[in-house]
């Protein structure tokens, strides 16, 4: 499978994962200037002549968040973009591991030192006014290589500001398994915000 984007050609060469508003594909890159192991992630529907689709609607704001938090350090760099067979994608860096992949294989002092850094980026992420909302080891991205760890957290399809959060009633959003308890709630405000992610925190340390 191939995808083509405005600065090159990205050919898949696994499945990294699915979820609600997309499928995540490792690929290798031809684009000049860009690296050679790159993720896709693929809109799940089509992007309609006339309508919306709240699918791609996600996607393209996902897009949208990433590139405004480029600089930060705390999520992956948006490469490029296109689409494929009218399901728009987008291309980002990507790094070796997970914490759902790789947490276990690592030494005591390295794992919590990535620890530590999820947690800096958390806390950074909502010092810019922003909570993740679907935090869990196979969307915190890890090179273990690195000393510290670098740790970038991905998949921002469910990501709000939080002044946005604090004007809302509560959906059910993120991943059964790793929502917190006032998720089975209609609660508001402080609720909806930096604690969600803190929970999320928690659950990744297990």
């Amino acid at each position: 499978m191939k995808f083509q984007g405005s600065r090159g050609s990205y050919t898949k060469t696994e499945v990294l994962g699915a979820g609600s508003f997309g499928n995540v594909y490792a690929a290798r890159s031809d684009a000049s200037g860009l690296p050679v192991v790159v993720a896709v992630k693929v809109s799940k529907e089509p992007r309609l002549e006339s309508g919306r689709s709240a699918v791609v609607e996600a996607l393209r704001d996902e897009v949208t968040q990433l590139r405004q938090l480029e600089g930060s350090g705390n999520t992956p760099r948006v490469l490029d973009e296109g689409e494929r067979e009218g399901h728009p994608f987008f291309v980002m860096e990507r790094l070796p591991g997970s914490l759902r992949s790789d947490l276990e294989k690592m030494e005591m002092g390295v794992r919590l030192a990535a620890l530590a850094a999820l947690c800096d980026r958390v806390a950074e992420l909502h010092e810019l006014g922003r909570v993740h909302r679907d935090l869990k080891p196979s969307n915190v991205l890890v090179d273990a290589e690195q000393t510290p760890p670098r740790v970038l957290l991905c998949d921002f399809s469910t990501a709000r500001l939080l002044r946005q959060t604090k004007q809302s009633t509560m959906s059910r959003v993120g991943t059964e398994d790793f929502l917190p308890p006032e998720a089975a709630l209609r609660v508001t405000g402080d609720s909806l915000g930096p604690a969600w992610d803190v929970y999320g925190c928690g659950l990744c340390a297990r």
